[in-house]
């Protein structure tokens, strides 16, 4: 049976990973000197007022993860596009944009006072700028597509899909200019794909192929495919999986921990929920049935997740019974 490509598998493309990390960004950076002097650059400008704490943000989490071990410097490549897009959407002067964005990566200065990122296009034109980004996020998301694609896969959903036929348009719309065409092969367009894509491959995404089914259901991969996704993940998002992971483990064992209590003080109905699905009494005599929805939306369940609409009406059930004795 082929496997399902739905918004999960989507989610962990580095364009999403990436570009949905610098939209959060951190805070807790204005006391860092880098913060004051992009503060500076961005009041400057008015068309950037109701962004700049946006930007700043996105700053602060390139600096903070530039203070870790094993720096993903990848990250100064998405940093730059994600400025050239916010500012570019704001600034009534475009031309200013690469300016802004040469004075903000050299604020961004580690305590020995070293430039955390390199700028990887000192100067860009406004109207190229839309194109190269398309053939970078093409690249990028092309590392997690191979990944993605080296099982038989049976279906997709339509945001999948949509995200994968916009790229293989790209990839195509490229070589057709730069290799088929050659008219321009030598401008910064097509200087950018032989840079991301040097093979130059005629199709190369078009191979990743999924048939969208309006009609299929989907049921969400197990819980033990969150591990294989995992791994596609940038090494700093896979570490920050792994922290949370430890934290619903942890929950987890929390809520399966066996009982002091006898049964003696619970109920009938306490007791035929309790031998139905093994859940063990807390001390205080309740049952451990519900975790966090932020956490799992589930129930944990003698070690496995049971959704929880589904032992709401076991629970039910069991009551209207109880009722009845």
């Amino acid at each position: 049976m082929g496997q399902f490509l739905g918004d999960k598998q989507l989610e962990v493309l580095h364009t999403k990973v990436y570009y949905k990390s610098l939209d959060i960004g951190y805070g807790g950076c204005e006391d860092y000197d880098f913060y004051t002097k992009a503060q500076a650059i961005l009041s400057r400008e008015k068309d950037l007022r109701d962004v700049s704490n946006k930007i700043l943000k996105a700053l602060c989490y390139v600096y903070k993860k530039s203070s870790r071990e094993h720096f993903d410097t990848n990250i100064c490549n998405f940093l730059y596009f994600w400025l050239g897009n916010v500012l570019l959407s704001k600034l009534k002067l475009k031309d200013l944009y690469s300016e802004i964005i040469i004075k903000l990566f050299l604020t961004l200065k580690d305590k020995n006072s070293l430039v955390v990122c390199e700028n990887p296009y000192p100067y860009m034109d406004k109207d190229d700028f839309e194109k190269i980004k398309l053939i970078f996020d093409c690249s990028e998301d092309y590392k997690g597509y191979n990944e993605q694609h080296h099982n038989v896969i049976k279906s997709c959903n339509k945001n999948y899909k949509t995200h994968l036929d916009k790229n293989i348009e790209t990839y195509n719309n490229f070589y057709r200019e730069c290799v088929v065409e050659k008219i321009n092969n030598k401008n910064d367009r097509c200087n950018a794909f032989k840079e991301y894509f040097p093979n130059n491959e005629r199709n190369l995404l078009s191979k990743f192929k999924c048939n969208f089914n309006p009609k299929e259901t989907y049921t969400e991969q197990s819980i033990e495919g969150g591990e294989e996704d995992s791994e596609h993940l940038p090494a700093q998002q896979r570490d920050e999986r792994v922290t949370d992971q430890a934290q619903l483990d942890q929950t987890r064992r929390e809520v399966a921990r066996p009982a002091d209590a006898t049964r003696s003080s619970s109920s009938p109905l306490d007791t035929k929920i309790s031998d139905m699905y093994g859940i063990p009494e807390l001390p205080d005599g309740t049952h451990p049935t519900i975790i966090s929805k932020s956490v799992t939306g589930a129930v944990s369940v003698a070690g496995a997740l049971v959704p929880s609409y589904l032992l709401y009406n076991v629970i039910s059930i069991m009551f209207n019974k109880y009722n009845a004795l």
